[in-house]
Formats: C-alpha cells, sequence, structure tokens
C-alpha cells in the first residue's frame, strides 16, 4: 500500500508538471503570428535560424507598353545590310565562321595527300631537290656533317693533324725535360708546380705496356673469359 500511494503521488506530481509547462507556452504561441515559437526564438538569438519576418511585396501597377506608330514593316532589303570596309569585326565572329566553313567544306583527298603510305616516285625527288644544293661525295662527310667519315677519322688524318699542331705552335715539345716545368694551357691540367716532370719522357702514339703479374687472381679471371669468349 506504501508503494502504490508513493506512485500515485508521482503520477499526480507529473501530471501537475506538464499541465504548467502547456499553460506556460500557450501563451507565448498565441502571442506570436505563427511564423516562430520558443524554439525559433531560442534559435534565432543563438544566430542558427532567421527570426526576422520577410519584407513583405510590394505590388505595382505595369506601366502600359509602348505601341509603334504605324503596324506596316519595312520592305526587306536584298543583301541584307551591307556595312563599310571600316565597320569593326570581331575576331572571334570571324574564326567561327571560318571553322564552320571548313566543316561545312567536302573533304577531298588526292594521291599528293594520300593515306595509304604510297612510294615518292624518284622524279618527284627530283622536283623537290634544290638546285643550288651540293652533291653528297663518298669521302666528304656529307651535308648534315653525320657521315662515317666526319665521326672516325683515320691514322693518317691524325698525323696529319699533328704535324699541323706542332708546325703551328713549335714551342710545344714532345720531349718533357727533367726538372722544366711545361705551360698549363688547360684547366683541366694539374695546377702550376705540379707538371714538373722528374725525368725526360718523349710523348709517343702508342700506349705504354702493363706489367700484368701472372699469379694474380684478375689475371687469371681475364684469361678464364677470353677462353669463354673464344670457344663461344
Amino acid at each position: 500500500m506504501p508503494g502504490s500511494l508513493a506512485r500515485r503521488r508521482g503520477s499526480f506530481a507529473a501530471a501537475g508538471l506538464i499541465g504548467l509547462c502547456t499553460l506556460a507556452v500557450s501563451p507565448a504561441r498565441a502571442a506570436d503570428d505563427g511564423y516562430a515559437n520558443v524554439f525559433s526564438s531560442v534559435l534565432g538569438s543563438v544566430g542558427i535560424i532567421r527570426t526576422d519576418a520577410p519584407p513583405p511585396i510590394e505590388y505595382r501597377e505595369r506601366p502600359p507598353l509602348v505601341l509603334p506608330k504605324d503596324a506596316a514593316l519595312p520592305k526587306p532589303v536584298s543583301g541584307g545590310i551591307r556595312h563599310s570596309a571600316a565597320w569593326p569585326q570581331d575576331p572571334d565572329v570571324l574564326k567561327r565562321r571560318k571553322e564552320a566553313d571548313e566543316a561545312r567544306a567536302p573533304h577531298t583527298m588526292g594521291a599528293v595527300h594520300s593515306d595509304k603510305g604510297e612510294i615518292v616516285s624518284a622524279q618527284e625527288l627530283a622536283r623537290g631537290r634544290a638546285a643550288e644544293s651540293e652533291p653528297v661525295r663518298p669521302n666528304d662527310c656529307g651535308n648534315d656533317g653525320q657521315g662515317h667519315n666526319c665521326t672516325v677519322l683515320s691514322p693518317e688524318v691524325l698525323k696529319a693533324e699533328g704535324d699541323h699542331y706542332r708546325a703551328a705552335n713549335p714551342e710545344k715539345r714532345d720531349t718533357l725535360v727533367a726538372g722544366q716545368e711545361p705551360s698549363r694551357d688547360f684547366l683541366t691540367q694539374p695546377p702550376k708546380g705540379y707538371l714538373k716532370p722528374v725525368k725526360a719522357v718523349k710523348a709517343t702514339t702508342e700506349a705504354p705496356e702493363e706489367k700484368v703479374d701472372d699469379s694474380s687472381a684478375r689475371y687469371m679471371q681475364q684469361q678464364e673469359a677470353k677462353k669463354r669468349a673464344a670457344e663461344e
């Protein structure tokens, strides 16, 4: 019995609280115009929604239409309106007109602009060759300078170049004297003080022979590689 009585008192208290809330909210809803309520006012005060009413629509009378004095249309002009030569032309408009004309034009493909990969005849090559062009000789470099004779020099040519260089530079000697430092001609050469030879040496075209140790592992590997290459 005491538990049921307590539950009844709690129910009556909850019902009374709901009634008070209803009475508190009802005047507020009766005072508003149907657009805003308590929640809208709270949300509008913090800037979440707009609470101000929209401005009223202003209805005005439309002005009367201006009618032409004469309903008759002018006669059509043959060729349309012709502008003078000094009339400005829009380059974008002219470009679009040109592209439209090219798109409407029929596309024809002749023998010159063929996509069948036809071989050009010798007569066509002769017509396209310039008359003043120099002929390509077998022993020359060629007009483009990319021939075999331009990239590979024979020993005779190298010897002639060396003789020409020695004749033009007589102060350049092939023999280095011990204790006399030669002049430094290029930046890639060692600086002065490091070019002084210790003993007299003569410049030769042949590379010095390298002494090979027959008992070294490297020599054995080289000989084995040469043997396999010869067998293949």
